[in-house]
């Protein structure tokens, strides 16, 4: 019980984000961070794989066209690969990007709702003063 109570006094009763949304958002960030770095390291892997499959494939080339139309064909799944890498690399960061706009529009909501709260508790001078 003495942990949870350290771990809520990080956070003050009047945050404008509460202990389980910061642990939400963290969740969600580290999840989709992971998503994104397997996604990278997988491109790597592919990359390394097509450099190997071209050195084979110019080791057992007989005469110079060969090897540059092996290496043309190469270059050619190069770029579509690459292409296809970059598009879902980059729709991996907007979702990551996503996570944290959403922490900002949730913090904003209930800094304006406390705001609110607050200037409606505030006593109102008479209209004679």
């Amino acid at each position: 019980m003495a942990k949870a109570s350290a771990f809520e006094g990080f956070f003050p009763t009047n945050a404008l984000m509460p202990p389980e949304a910061v642990r939400d958002y963290c969740d969600r960030t580290v999840k989709k961070a992971a998503e994104l770095s397997r996604s990278l390291m997988n491109s790597f892997s592919q990359n390394v794989d097509g450099s190997f499959d071209l050195a084979t494939r110019l080791i057992h080339c007989n005469d110079p066209a060969e090897a540059m139309y092996a290496y043309k064909e190469w270059m050619n799944a190069r770029r579509d690969a690459l292409l296809a890498d970059s598009k879902g690399l980059a729709a991996q960061w907007l979702k990551l990007c996503d996570i944290e706009m959403d922490m900002v529009a949730s913090a904003t909501r209930r800094a304006a709702d406390q705001a609110q709260t607050n200037v409606s508790a505030m006593p109102r001078a008479a209209a004679g003063d």
